[in-house]
């Protein structure tokens, strides 16, 4: 099953966008998820604009505001509350999507576990969700922002970066292609087929004219209008899979694919959480119940015993009595135990503990 976008994905989602949300002002911000953003936006009507780890379109599906916002939520809002989009682009073919403001610049990296940042206007780092560093880059507050080591764009690939690619020893031919060329898993095995070529084979026995008119095949489509569609599996702007549903556009198909599945996941997971609570709140009622039973049997026999004692008090007063008398002649209790056990109600006595027999 398809768990993010590729960057011919994301390609297409961008020149969507960018009808559509350039103009557009900042309304609110939120983050929803640990790397998930929510942008409000006003203008040509009210939209909402989601942006996650693995996906980026706009949606119809409300996410429920979280009831304290993070402070990096606060920092957009701060600095891009009631300013107007400028721009929207995907630089290269990389799965990042910026922003753009008149002095600020929004920078989504929908790869890994993902990240957002804040820039300035000389791309320094205003804010970001993680603090990173990698052996290329290291990102934070105060630092200006790196891309990721490039990868060759295909659009912009020669035939020697194909050969190049090629003699990667040890790697199979899908793999060469959804790294080196940015294409993702399911595009670079399409490449394959579309040249005749088990994907898992190895990327130096590859015929190397088959491939690169297969991938020449595939950007001419890719730049063509798309025809997206999904099933259960995939979501596609330029399928090659029969069936499915189609949609008028990439941006409905991926809301459809990943936010509602986001939003029904959600719900089921907190119907199960109320599930657990009520189960979990039953369970405290019940022992509280049995426990007010118990205390309730507790009175009853403690009540009945008062009522014995009390209708027995002369009988008692009686042994209390004689017990003091014995006590003070010097008598132990072991020995008056002795004397009393064929008295009337008395069975045992323990220094100031008296046991009767009512």
């Amino acid at each position: 099953m398809k768990e993010q976008l590729a960057s011919a994905d994301i390609r297409v989602i961008v020149s969507e966008l960018s009808e559509k949300i350039v103009g557009a002002r900042i309304d609110k911000v939120f983050q929803t998820g640990h790397c998930e953003i929510i942008l409000r936006l006003f203008g040509s009507g009210r939209q909402e604009l989601v942006a996650a780890p693995n996906f980026m379109c706009l949606t119809r599906y409300r996410r429920p505001a979280p009831k304290d916002p993070s402070s990096f939520s606060m920092q957009l809002r701060k600095h891009l509350k009631g300013k107007p989009i400028e721009s929207i682009v995907q630089p290269g073919f990389e799965r990042i999507v910026e922003i753009g403001f008149k002095d600020r610049t929004l920078v989504f990296e929908l790869f890994s576990k993902g990240n957002v940042f804040l820039l300035s206007k000389d791309r320094s780092i205003l804010g970001l969700i993680n603090w990173q560093k990698w052996r290329d880059r290291t990102l934070g507050v105060g630092k200006q922002y790196e891309y990721p080591p490039p990868k060759a764009d295909p659009f912009k690939a020669s035939r020697e970066d194909m050969d190049e690619a090629l003699m990667r020893e040890g790697k199979t031919l899908a793999a060469v292609l959804a790294t080196e060329f940015s294409l993702g898993g399911a595009y670079a095995e399409r490449v394959a087929h579309l040249a005749g070529i088990d994907p898992v084979s190895a990327a130096t026995d590859a015929d190397g004219d088959k491939v690169w008119e297969a991938l020449k095949t595939l950007l001419a489509i890719m730049e063509g209008e798309p025809s997206p569609k999904s099933n259960e599996e995939t979501v596609e702007p330029y399928p090659d899979f029969p069936g499915g549903v189609a949609y008028d556009s990439f941006n409905e198909a991926v809301d459809e694919f990943f936010s509602k599945k986001q939003v029904m996941n959600a719900s089921l997971q907190a119907e199960k959480s109320t599930d657990e609570r009520k189960k979990n709140l039953e369970g405290r009622l019940d022992a509280q119940k049995n426990a007010l039973a118990e205390a309730e049997l507790t009175i009853t026999e403690e009540k009945m015993r008062g009522d014995l004692l009390y209708q027995r008090m002369g009988e008692v007063q009686a042994i209390i009595d004689r017990i003091h008398e014995l006590r003070a002649s010097g008598l132990s209790d072991e020995r008056i135990c002795v004397m009393l056990k064929d008295e009337g109600i008395f069975i045992d006595l323990k220094k100031f503990e008296l046991k009767l027999d009512l």
